[in-house]
């Protein structure tokens, strides 16, 4: 309890306290000022929210359906009588066992326009003319889907991993039963195995949502929000506002709106949890 008080509620409360006050990282420690909810009509007013919200929500929608997609694939294949099982699964998981600063640093690499691995690929393929290499992270029209691919590369194994529990307790007499009825693969998937996996996939996806909306360190390291604040989600402006621009009043106020959007996450995961 007093490891949680330290480095969870504390310094939740104090976020909570400098919202409401002008508290900036150049001003003396105790000597911020009550302001009210001058912080949050500040907030209101800056377009830069609003695109913040925006990116992050076009990067939690297309993220976790390309990575549940992904991670269902594979652990409906991995699920099967197929040789090399457990060596295919355990490959399969690397990608999540990479520290997330590590992947960045290795696609930030694979993505770099001159000597990128993606690059050089493509053009041995003839699917790019040297004289004009593509930037990855440099171009505003495809900066976020190259930062969804990084996140589907490394997320997409979690999914796999949850997924494939839930595949495993599934009884074998129902899938028998529906093949007597004569229901096709497909059927068996709508009326076998989706029904017996709603809790898991519910969990699974509230889980990587948190995740995803709270992600800072993959786009810090690989675009820092840029360019033209394609890729700036709302986390990494608050972190901007507080330790770039030294508002610790403003980061706050943005911080407690991040706060009570996780906080509905929450109790969706709460509900899902009483799923009978």
């Amino acid at each position: 309890m007093i490891l949680l008080f330290s480095v969870i509620l504390y310094p939740t409360i104090q976020c909570i306290w400098s919202s409401f006050t002008n508290a900036s990282l150049v001003k003396p420690l105790g000597s911020e000022v009550f302001v009210g909810l001058l912080n949050y009509g500040r907030m209101m007013k800056l377009p830069v929210v609003l695109e913040a919200m925006k990116n992050s929500l076009v990067y939690l929608l297309v993220a976790l359906s390309l990575e549940f997609a992904l991670g269902l694939a594979v652990a409906l294949c991995l699920n099967e009588e197929i040789p090399f099982r457990g060596a295919l699964r355990t490959i399969s998981l690397i990608p999540w066992f990479i520290p997330s600063v590590v992947a960045a640093y290795l696609w930030t690499w694979l993505f770099n326009p001159t000597y990128g691995a993606l690059n050089s690929a493509l053009m041995q393929l003839g699917l790019m003319s040297p004289a004009e290499p593509i930037g990855w992270l440099n171009n505003p029209s495809l900066a976020m889907f190259s930062m969804v691919l990084v996140s589907v590369w490394r997320d997409a194994p979690f999914h796999t991993v949850m997924l494939l529990a839930g595949l495993q307790v599934i009884p074998s007499v129902q899938y028998e039963a529906a093949v007597v009825d004569g229901a096709n693969v497909f059927r068996r998937f709508v009326h076998v195995t989706l029904p017996n996996m709603r809790y898991i996939i519910g969990v699974d996806l509230i889980l990587s949502a948190v995740w995803l909306l709270k992600r800072v360190d993959i786009f810090y390291i690989m675009t820092e929000g840029g360019p033209l604040n394609t890729t700036l989600v709302f986390p990494l402006y608050i972190y901007k506002v507080g330790f770039h621009q030294y508002d610790l009043g403003l980061a706050g106020a943005l911080a407690v709106v991040m706060l009570l959007i996780m906080l509905v996450n929450a109790l969706l995961y709460m509900k899902v949890l009483r799923i009978d």
